[in-house]
């Protein structure tokens, strides 16, 4: 799963590829081959082209944006509803002056 989140938002680690240091299975500055930007089968280091940004800035900076735009949109849908109560009060006024029988 760490593996999919990192080559999909082109990411290395939590806050960078540093984190991988303290992994055992990643000794000698090598990386996983998801924080690589070459093909992968190759042996992945911290010293060839991989991956600067960490996973969790990146995520955040995605959810942020995706909040934004759920916020508009909450926004316009209240506004409509707002729209319509009012016009459904005018209706009910215009209503009350005819008499049926």
């Amino acid at each position: 799963m760490i593996d999919d989140i990192q080559s999909r938002f082109a990411c290395c680690g939590a806050n960078g590829p540093g984190d991988w240091t303290n992994n055992t299975n990643y000794t000698n500055g090598s990386l996983p081959e998801s924080c690589c930007k070459q093909d992968i089968g190759e042996q992945c280091s911290a010293s060839g082209p991989h991956y600067i940004r960490g996973c969790v800035e990146i995520i955040t900076d995605e959810l942020r944006n995706s909040v934004s735009y759920l916020g508009s949109l909450v926004i316009t849908l209240v506004v409509v509803q707002i729209i319509g109560l009012i016009f459904s009060c005018l209706l009910l006024g215009q209503r009350r002056r005819y008499n049926y029988v």
